[in-house]
């Protein structure tokens, strides 16, 4: 066995570098510092979808219910955590909305808000006076995301469910081993894709075109990723369910076990990787098996599973990761210690005692904005709407309205 020598890069750096460079001849910006959001969400998919817009500026409320949004339970250490990382740098309320005053309160601010945010089941949200018509009345201007499951029309339109529903549906589990994901894409991909649906009618409206509904189905989202592979399974030459390649069919797409128990993915689909990993390993005699069937009972996938488990996974990723796409199979901890994760700096903040705090940031790097919601933005909303300190703390009083602070 050889393996390949590793090809140093320096331009990489040379070009990160210009980038900041130009990046500090302007003033960063915070592009929606004017618009003000109410999220009425609760739990993951909501509530991440603003705080992508907190961090390009959006002011955020979060109203929560009563009880409180029950990530942020304090016997619950683990998610007590997401709950703070989902709601930093916004305002988190308690409000009644059975309460008059609540409703009330929710109204005067929707009344010079941009964004409603509502993840209820259909018909909740009129059931509670916080629907489309209701606000929509008060503000013509509003742009009023709906976010659920199946959207609010269909069939399915009052099916209970989670991510693992909407992903089984859709077609994303593996039938033959349909076990849970270990991450929700349907709650992220459908909080991102509110995120951009939010944008998109806030330009529109901008331009004259008024505030209006949007309805999103998390369902509908991850149903159209889907439409990459519709070939596969309407095609007359390939009967397939999904792509062979992505779908662990072929020994070039896989993962395999290393020697130290660790396991390492191999992403070599372009022919010049395949080939290179077949004269690294010393092993011409797999250089034709790029594509052999089977996955992971076929003979070409068992040989170079005997190859990989010859070594630790460091070893490997070390002498191949640099001209080959092999990379670690890591835990969660692994990534988010990840030297990428730091240099790319989306995850990682220090709290205010100088200690690490896992936390999260708009994952787009931009030359010239600053990321980061504001909660003072929040509090001149507030006041606009008609609530100084004390009128706040006679809600607050009567169990109204109660801000919801993060642990």
């Amino acid at each position: 066995m050889r393996v390949a020598g590793r090809v140093s890069v320096g331009i990489h750096a040379c070009r990160t570098q210009s980038t900041r460079q130009r990046a500090t001849r302007r003033e960063a910006m915070r592009p929606l510092d004017d618009v003000t959001v109410v999220d009425l969400s609760l739990k993951l998919p909501g509530p991440y979808a603003t705080k992508l817009l907190a961090d390009a500026g959006a002011a955020v409320v979060s109203v929560e219910p009563p009880h409180g949004d029950y990530l942020g339970d304090p016997e619950s250490a683990e998610y007590r955590e997401t709950y703070r990382m989902l709601n930093e740098g916004k305002r988190s309320v308690k409000v009644d909305l059975k309460d008059d005053r609540g409703r009330q309160f929710v109204h005067d601010v929707v009344a010079e808000a941009d964004v409603v945010v509502e993840g209820f089941a259909p018909g909740t949200a009129e059931r509670l006076g916080v629907d489309y018509d209701t606000l929509q009345a008060i503000n013509d201007d509003l742009v009023y995301c709906s976010l659920s499951g199946y959207g609010q029309t269909g069939p399915r339109r009052s099916e209970p469910g989670h991510d693992l529903n909407y992903q089984a549906v859709a077609g994303f589990l593996d039938e033959d081993d349909p076990a849970p994901p270990k991450t929700p894409v349907a709650d992220y991909g459908g909080a991102t894709m509110l995120a951009l649906a939010a944008l998109v009618a806030l330009w529109g409206r901008d331009r004259g075109g008024g505030g209006q509904y949007v309805d999103l189905a998390m369902f509908d989202v991850i149903a159209s990723w889907n439409a990459v592979h519709a070939p596969w399974t309407t095609s007359d030459v390939v009967a397939r369910d999904h792509d062979p390649v992505i779908g662990g069919e072929y020994p070039c797409y896989n993962t395999y076990e290393t020697a130290d128990g660790r396991h390492l993915a191999l992403g070599a689909m372009e022919r010049n990787f395949w080939v290179g990993l077949c004269e690294a390993l010393d092993r011409p005699d797999l250089v034709d098996e790029q594509f052999a069937t089977g996955g992971q009972d076929s003979d070409a996938y068992r040989e170079l599973q005997d190859e990989f488990r010859q070594r630790p996974l460091d070893a490997w990723v070390d002498d191949l990761g640099e001209d080959i796409p092999v990379s670690p199979v890591q835990t969660t901890t692994e990534a988010v210690e990840d030297p990428q994760v730091a240099a790319r700096e989306h995850l990682l903040t220090p709290d205010e005692q100088g200690e690490p705090a896992l936390s999260f940031a708009l994952p787009i790097a931009f030359s010239n904005v600053e990321r980061g919601g504001s909660e003072a933005a929040v509090a001149e909303t507030l006041a606009r709407a008609g609530y100084d300190t004390d009128e706040l703390a006679e809600l607050a009083d009567a169990g109204v309205v109660t801000d919801r602070e993060l642990d």
